[in-house]
């Protein structure tokens, strides 16, 4: 009996032992393929211009993707628009979908495929295709001031761009 009883509290350690190193092995595969998708996602951001029309101002930042990697999931991108200090706060901006423009503290895309005739995938950010943000800001800047606008991929990847703010918003 008493054989019985270590023989199975041996069995039993046994398999837990396989299913946490199986666990482990699996957590360790999925980290490379994280790893190894966000070294090969690249975004490359042009300076971003303002302007402003009904009392707000509208951000558009242009954005290239250099990288190998298709970038889909929009909602899950971050938009963070900072002024200098004492300007504003910081803004994290949510995203949007329609063709109208953003409402205030929303981005929208719309993107512009490598060539005119491409329908490959439409709505996602392939490689070699260049992205449009537009973002409606809610700032109460006057005079002169510089931000910095800081776009994130889904997997962390991210690129910033300064601008300049020459008039009221």
């Amino acid at each position: 009996m008493i054989l019985a009883v270590f023989l199975t509290g041996v069995l039993m350690m046994s398999r837990t032992t396989l299913f946490g190193n199986m666990l482990t092995s699996n957590a360790i595969k999925d980290a490379a393929r994280l790893e190894g998708e966000q070294a090969r996602t690249e975004m490359s951001l042009k300076t971003p211009t303002i302007t402003t029309a009904d009392g707000s101002c509208t951000l558009t930042v242009t954005g290239d993707n250099t990288g190998s990697t298709a970038i889909t999931d929009f909602p899950l991108m971050d938009v963070i628009v900072q002024f200098a200090p004492g300007a504003n706060d910081p803004q994290r901006l949510n995203y949007t979908t329609g063709d109208s423009p953003p409402s205030t503290g929303d981005w929208a895309k719309n993107l512009t495929p490598f060539s005119t005739s491409d329908k490959f995938q439409p709505g996602i950010f392939n490689p070699g295709e260049t992205v449009i943000i537009k973002a409606k800001l809610a700032a109460t800047v006057v005079g002169d001031t510089t931000g910095t606008v800081t776009v994130a991929a889904p997997n962390g990847v991210i690129d910033t761009a300064s601008f300049s703010l020459t008039t009221p918003c």
